[in-house]
């Protein structure tokens, strides 16, 4: 097994995770994917970082792009860094080494290695370089050759090349790699989609499956699969409540969800569920025990001003730091980004409580996924401790019903609340129902939401509403 004093850090956002740490020194890395997955901007960017932490680098570039050809893509991208190139990183081109003929191209590039004390080697463009080689030598004896040597050298040297990580033909790169990552780079509809595989990691467990990733000006972002995620040891069961400080709503609740649950609250659109979902976040939300409230729709000043329309001082509570708002759009929403947000979120500040508004927005994206998923999300929000709220929407004047059975939601329903809208009178009015309560006993008891410039309460309802709603109105969950 490898220590992790043998690690060196990639500085890439999510790949150490992945690679179960970082790289291990010395190794033989490559990188495999095809033109435009971006395997010369991971691998330069791990170049940088490790220049950057006082590691010695050389950069040697194919025969395609020469040295300058390099530099000026790099540019670009900000951790890129000239005055390293001085300084700790040299790049040299893979023509100017591999045409001498008074030794072999991996002696020479060991002697240049062990000279110039480098650590770290990137070889970029690694089938570029064949027609450069003297008569009956190939690229592949030279990795072959190369990886025989690291050892002594005490490097890491990460190949880059061109292909599908799976392909047979490559089975002789990854025999003699200690790690081979995949770069998956592909169109899906009218989207582009990014995907990175660990799969060889000597020494010790990769993170498995396929993870996405991105490109920007900062570089690569990699978003490891929440799948794979092994949440803490739980901690000890409370069977406290995280009411909403609504007296009638916490009563019929048996005194708010429990503590570690999810709760789906369900409702037809323009029913009141993010104003809802606003006012539990706040009830009783402080720095040391914050609220997280994720919208895939409204921005944080509209939330701002419409609690503030409703009596309810959301802006006050954000200043606090008590509540955070986070909102991602969700045109190609990307849920192990999503994902990677929460988990930074939790482990940046003590998180009591998590709504997500809505969870319409994940489902659409995750398909086969989706179970899962949010299976992975509840068990990670659980170990934690952390009281989650998803809304979902459902049809208006469709009646208090809400289909969980055989559905991927059902892992979000251990509560389930409807809010339905019904015209009574010439009027619209806010119908709510508890329809679960896994852990505790509740009140089935319908009553009337109302929302004004008061705050939110419940209200009886008549009873000769309540008789209206009887023969299809009954609330209930399958």
């Amino acid at each position: 097994m490898t220590n992790a004093e043998d690690l060196v850090s990639t500085g890439i956002y999510g790949l150490d995770t992945i690679l179960g740490g970082g790289l291990s020194r010395p190794s033989l890395v490559v990188l495999i994917g095809a033109p435009g997955a971006g395997k010369t901007v991971l691998a330069s960017q791990i170049i940088f970082h490790a220049a950057r932490q006082g590691h010695r680098a050389i950069v040697f570039t194919s025969f395609s792009e020469g040295a300058e050809q390099y530099i000026q893509h790099m540019r670009s991208l900000t951790f890129f860094d000239a005055g390293l190139l001085s300084n700790g990183v040299q790049v040299l081109t893979l023509a100017s080494q591999l045409t001498a003929e008074d030794s072999l191209p991996s002696t020479a590039m060991a002697r240049l290695i062990r000279t110039s004390g480098a650590n770290i080697v990137l070889l970029d463009g690694f089938q570029g370089a064949d027609p450069l080689l003297p008569g009956g030598q190939s690229m592949r004896a030279m990795l072959s050759a190369l990886a025989t040597q690291i050892r002594y050298l005490d490097v890491t040297i990460l190949v880059t090349i061109a292909g599908e990580v799976r392909d047979p033909h490559l089975y002789t790169e990854m025999t003699v790699a200690d790690a081979a990552i995949g770069m998956v780079y592909r169109t899906e509809g009218r989207y582009h989609r990014r995907l990175l595989e660990v799969v060889k990691l000597r020494g010790r467990a990769q993170w498995p499956g396929l993870h996405s990733y991105q490109i920007d000006a900062q570089g690569v972002r990699v978003f490891p699969r929440i799948e794979g995620f092994l949440p803490a040891r739980p901690q000890q069961f409370s069977d406290a409540r995280v009411p909403f400080e609504l007296p009638v709503l916490d009563h019929l609740l048996g005194g708010g969800p429990n503590v570690g649950t999810t709760t789906l609250l369900a409702g037809a659109p323009g029913v009141g569920k993010t104003m809802l979902g606003l006012y539990w976040a706040v009830a009783n939300a402080r720095p040391e025990a914050a609220s997280l409230f994720i919208s895939f729709a409204e921005q944080p000043d509209q939330l701002e001003l419409k609690a503030a329309a409703f009596g309810l001082d959301l802006r006050g509570a954000v200043a606090r730091g008590s509540v955070r708002l986070l909102r991602l759009s969700a045109v190609e929403l990307n849920p192990d980004r999503f994902a990677g947000i929460l988990l930074d979120e939790l482990a940046e500040q003590k998180v009591a409580r998590l709504v997500v508004d809505d969870v319409a927005s994940l489902l659409h994206e995750l398909g086969e996924r989706t179970r899962d998923y949010l299976s992975a999300l509840s068990d990670i929000t659980y170990s934690a401790q952390i009281t989650s709220m998803y809304m979902i929407e459902i049809a208006p004047f469709d009646g208090l019903r809400v289909n969980l059975s055989n559905t991927p939601t059902s892992v979000l329903g251990d509560n389930v609340l409807v809010i339905q809208q019904y015209e009574i009178g010439g009027a619209l009015r806010r119908v709510l129902g508890v329809l679960r309560m896994r852990l505790s006993i509740f009140d089935r008891t319908l009553y009337e939401l109302v929302l004004d410039s008061a705050g939110i309460h419940l209200a009886p309802l008549e009873d000769t509403v309540q008789r209206r709603l009887a023969p299809g109105g009954s609330p209930t969950t399958t």
